[in-house]
């Protein structure tokens, strides 16, 4: 993946359970995705998109606690980033698909030279239910409430409830809206998916972006700016200096 994201982490659970089953558990670190690392003055413990989703399939998420723990989460972790970058640069992978493409052969071959033997051979996995919506459980949620003109005002965006029920129906009642890895947006009222139309968008705020940040970009001062004429005056007068 591109980066290391909810999205992300949904993807790969959405694979693993189709193809082995579900856990009975997770063991993680603290990241972002799997929990709310500033709860300190709040009432309650906020509960995470990732944590919401693996709650909906029961299944516990463990997240690391110490450093003693964080070590086992990550000793994997660092195996792979030395053993798999090697390996994809003798075979000259460069591109994402190349390396999903080979990430199955180097799995198998890694498990034969280094898995461990369990000492029990049971299965705690649990097949998942067919009604399962995994793509549905792993898009982001959220809530909003329906205006007395039937609009719904998320990320910026307007959007009109398309409906030949009267708008008393609607108006003033909460809806759960998804947005899947694609970006595409559904409502749903009481399970049934609503049908929508965009109207028009807002302008998005501006984004403050710390100096530390490998975005941040210096801004060069105004040419009249008195940085530039720091220290050249005349008769107490700053002086206008050429840009360099």
């Amino acid at each position: 993946m591109e980066e290391e994201s909810f999205f992300a982490y949904g993807e790969v659970c959405k694979r693993y359970f189709r193809e082995v089953g579900l856990p009975i558990s997770f063991y993680s670190d603290r990241f972002s995705v799997f929990r709310t690392n500033r709860s300190k003055n709040l009432a309650y413990e906020p509960v995470t998109q990732f944590q919401r989703a693996l709650s909906g399939l029961d299944v516990k998420l463990i997240c690391a606690s110490s450093p003693e723990a964080k070590g086992r989460v990550e000793r994997a972790n660092a195996t792979l980033q030395d053993r798999l970058v090697k390996e994809m640069r003798l075979r000259d992978i460069c591109t994402y698909a190349q390396a999903n493409a080979y990430l199955p052969e180097f799995m198998r071959e890694h498990n034969r030279r280094f898995a461990v033997q369990a000492a029990s051979d049971y299965d705690a996995h649990r097949n998942v239910d067919p009604q399962e919506d995994l793509d549905f459980l792993f898009s982001i949620h959220d809530t909003r409430q329906i205006t007395k003109t039937l609009t719904i005002h998320y990320e910026n965006k307007v959007y009109q409830i398309v409906t030949k029920h009267p708008h008393y129906y609607y108006a003033k009642q909460e809806v759960l809206i998804t947005k899947n890895h694609s970006g595409e947006i559904s409502v749903w009222f009481h399970g049934n998916k609503v049908e929508l139309k965009e109207l028009r968008s807002y302008p998005k705020q501006g984004v403050i972006v710390s100096s530390k940040s490998a975005d941040a970009k210096p801004i060069a001062p105004a040419y009249e700016h008195p940085w530039r004429t720091y220290g050249k005056k005349i008769n107490g007068k700053p002086v206008v200096t050429s840009l360099q």
